[in-house]
């Protein structure tokens, strides 16, 4: 199995990711208990990761 320890190394941003970021952090500013945008970005590095070494 892969380590994913590295992931912020491994990070790369898309459009579809910016958007989701983007309104993550907004809504962020409108709730009691945000997101944590650090965890969003690895669920999505470690999902790309899945879908391209299929």
């Amino acid at each position: 199995m892969e380590d994913i320890s590295s992931w912020k190394e491994k990070f790369e941003i898309c459009i579809y990711a910016k958007k989701l970021i983007d309104k993550l952090e907004y809504l962020n500013t409108k709730v009691k208990n945000p997101v944590d945008i650090e965890e969003v970005k690895k669920v999505s590095t470690t999902l790309i990761n899945i879908m391209v070494c299929k």
